[in-house]
């Protein structure tokens, strides 16, 4: 399997002179990477840095409240477990279920505060701002302010030239800030975009899997079901979800398997309903710490869960991948292992 498993560099790096020299040690390796951020005078980039100096000035929660205010945003919203979008093998609407957080406009402020109560309170509904949905780019969401309030670039045109290709079209295809706490989990999953993912406040761990992996891992098309505040809001229930046109269930593929290997304690409650994860990925399964100031490269179609060390802020930027030779081969493995596995 190791022509489909690079090995990640787990240990901090520095960013490569050139685009082409990052493109050949990472990119065409298909190898993740955890970098400093470079001075913004850095020499080694002819006095400009390839990652935004403005970055530093996300460090504060405070500053994100100044700068975005009371501006409107779409905020995510989960039990205590602190889960959204993930498998859990039974819900109080009946069955299995790919279960997603409930979504709430309210000011950044109000956001804020959420954060500020909910800090040592293990109890209560837990708030993170999540939205990957080009975030920082969307005039409907107040964080896109940030634009013109600090300078966040939208386009970073060394990782555009690392990541060209004929087929690709060489801007972002989203720019997205994320803001939550130690409590807000993301489950196993894995997206076709090469992902440049900077902290630029607390702490970030993602547990990532190699591509091949996904022939092992058990995945189900499931009913969609989202939660929902109950009563005064300090309780939530859920509700199935339906297509607005077809009036059919809305379903979503998802993995079912048990992430207690990668998440430990974080895990859903129901992890030990679900099937184990197979020994073969376990012993692949590489851990990637990210803290503030620094930089991971994670290359299209690698699997990963992440969680957070306290109050932490994100900003990624995603670019498409190109459907190569090295695409269809890890699909044609992981197709042949599906195979196997069921037999």
């Amino acid at each position: 399997m190791s022509a489909f498993a690079p090995s990640p560099s787990t240990t901090l790096a520095e960013l490569p002179e050139s685009p082409s020299t990052f493109k050949t040690l990472y990119v065409d390796k298909s190898r993740p990477a955890i970098f400093s951020t470079p001075p913004p005078t850095s020499s080694v980039f002819n006095g400009s840095s390839p990652l935004p100096s403005c970055w530093s000035k996300l460090s504060s929660l405070a500053t994100l409240r100044s700068s975005i205010g009371s501006r409107k945003v779409t905020v995510n919203v989960t039990p205590p477990h602190g889960h959204g979008d993930y498998y859990s093998p039974s819900t109080p609407v009946g069955g299995e279920r790919f279960v997603m957080p409930l979504e709430v406009r309210m000011s950044f402020c109000d956001f804020m505060d959420k954060i500020s109560r909910q800090a040592g309170g293990e109890d209560s509904p837990v708030y993170y701002y999540s939205q990957q949905n080009d975030n920082l780019r969307d005039a409907n969401e107040g964080a896109s302010w940030l634009k013109d309030e600090i300078g966040l670039p939208t386009r970073l045109p060394y990782f555009e030239a690392a990541f060209s290709s004929p087929s690709c079209s060489p801007a972002a295809d989203a720019v997205n800030l994320w803001v939550g706490d130690g409590r807000a989990t993301t489950s196993l999953h894995s997206d076709p975009y090469h992902n440049v993912y900077t902290v630029t406040r607390g702490v970030k761990t993602f547990h990532i899997l190699p591509p091949w992996c996904g022939g092992l891992l058990e995945e189900r098309n499931l009913d969609a079901s989202r939660f929902r505040m109950e009563g005064d809001g300090s309780e939530m229930g859920m509700e199935d979800l339906f297509d607005e046109t077809t009036g059919e269930r809305v379903r979503t593929k998802w993995i079912v398997n048990d992430m207690a290997p990668l998440l430990g304690a974080r895990r859903h409650p129901q992890g030990d309903e679900c099937p184990p994860l197979p020994e073969v990925c376990l012993d692949h399964v590489t851990k990637m710490t990210i803290s503030a100031g620094q930089t991971l490269y994670l290359p299209p179609s690698w699997y990963h869960a992440v969680t957070s060390d306290g109050p932490t802020i994100a900003v990624n930027y995603w670019y498409d991948m190109d459907f190569n030779d090295r695409w269809g081969y890890e699909n044609l493995v992981k197709g042949l292992q599906k195979i196997v596995h069921v037999n």
